[in-house]
């Protein structure tokens, strides 16, 4: 699912690394540099010799190069301050006799706030409502504080600081990535399409026009009782494959008016009754709608001009707020955990074929992003994390449902050419 204008920029900017002499292929490049040339946020020319080689969440230059953690304190990679005991290089302070009233009162464990909303305990009322809904207005430009926004603590921890436990260890590296404000897990958003977005900044644009003009995906809520809480509803989810409008207007308007035919690849077999991406037993609570998406069934997600982007992910999650008047499903996200040979087939699809210099730079970055266990609960101390917590987000605008149709055949995958 990367557009030809992406394939563009990751020639010139690999053109640009060598034009610049870097003789000695660096895996972790991404992490490193910025389109303009410059050092990322955590990283530091040290040695003034265009390398980039200082990581600044180490005890020995945490935040500058010239600061040094001491004794039994840490460099914590979010702050990027030394924290902790600097024991017996603490400053001599006389003792006073008076109680140190400078540091508040411990109030216990950090309580995440952002957990996915339980099932509303009232009554079922008398279910009326069918809606459709397209999806467009993807949100892949997750930098700065967008990607703690769209997801939620899929862990149940809220890894904030080094000291804190994770559910797991990346197979590279010492630390997971850490959690954002409230315990969030979506390193998927802050770390692959934050870099993304940092290599193309047109990318988000050119897959937004995509979804406007048609290729989009399908959700169906039925049996709602139209209330804002409702203990048991049904959600589909599908691929829209043609749109067709009464008026003969050939692109969609989005006013609730665009019917959207589904492709019989979203059903099993073909057959209509059986969709493979269906919660019978979702809910509403207090507007907000929250589906299961059944673990590994492909969910592409329409932003390519010839390959495709395919979600397989476990835990997964739609979520989003029914609007006020029903017409709009506002603040959507789909939610996961990304396991790492999903991932790594995903990559493939999407033309970062295997044994290429692209590929294999992503593939090493990913060993040392990887945060959570693809099946939750089965982390603990020393255990490896196999996925990637994810969120990718989205609105829902009221639309007509269609006819199962055939989809049109797929195009073979291009892969993007190495540049060296």
């Amino acid at each position: 699912m990367f557009p030809r204008t992406l394939t563009t920029n990751f020639l010139v900017l690999f053109a640009g690394l060598f034009a610049f002499g870097c003789d000695v292929y660096d895996p972790s490049f991404l992490q490193r540099f910025t389109p303009d040339g410059g050092c990322r946020r955590g990283t530091a020319d040290c040695d003034e010799n265009g390398s980039c080689e200082a990581e600044l969440s180490n005890r020995s230059t945490c935040g500058s190069c010239t600061t040094s953690c001491v004794g039994a304190q840490v460099c914590n990679p979010s702050t990027l301050s030394c924290e902790g005991d600097a024991g017996m290089f603490d400053a001599a302070v006389e003792d006073t006799g008076v109680p140190d009233t400078s540091m508040p009162p411990d109030t216990g464990p950090v309580i995440c706030g952002t957990s996915i909303p339980e099932r509303p305990d009232v009554l079922d009322e008398v279910d009326t409502a069918t809606r459709t809904y397209a999806l467009r207005d993807i949100v892949i430009d997750q930098r700065g504080t967008v990607w703690e926004e769209l997801g939620w603590n899929l862990d149940g921890r809220c890894t904030v600081a080094v000291t804190d436990e994770p559910e797991c260890l990346p197979p590279e590296g010492d630390f997971p990535p850490l959690d954002g404000s409230g315990g969030v897990d979506n390193v998927f958003g802050e770390r692959v399409l934050g870099t993304l977005a940092d290599l193309n900044p047109t990318f988000q644009p050119n897959a937004r026009q995509e979804m406007a003009e048609g290729d989009t995906i399908v959700i169906r809520l039925k049996d709602w009782n139209g209330t804002d809480n409702d203990p048991n509803v049904e959600v589909l989810a599908a691929a829209g494959v043609e749109h067709v409008r009464l008026d003969g207007n050939p692109l969609p308007q989005w006013d609730g008016n665009d019917r959207w035919n589904v492709a019989t690849t979203s059903f099993s077999g073909g057959n209509p009754d059986r969709p493979l991406i269906v919660d019978n037993n979702a809910y509403v609570v207090n507007r907000r709608l929250v589906a299961r998406i059944p673990d590994r069934q492909p969910l592409v997600i329409p932003w390519i001009d010839s390959n495709n982007f395919q979600l397989r992910i476990t835990d997964g999650r739609i979520t989003a707020r029914i609007s006020n008047d029903g017409n709009a499903l506002e603040n959507l996200s789909i939610t996961g955990r990304y396991g790492d040979i999903d991932l790594a087939d995903a990559w493939t699809r999407a033309g970062l074929c295997e044994g290429g210099s692209i590929r294999g730079l992503l593939d090493r970055e990913l060993g040392e992003d990887l945060d959570v266990r693809s099946i939750p609960g089965s982390g603990g101390p020393g255990v490896e994390c196999n996925a990637m917590s994810l969120a990718i987000g989205f609105t829902g605008f009221l639309a007509l449902y269609g006819e199962v149709v055939e989809p049109p055949p797929e195009d073979p995958v291009e892969c993007i050419p190495d540049p060296f």
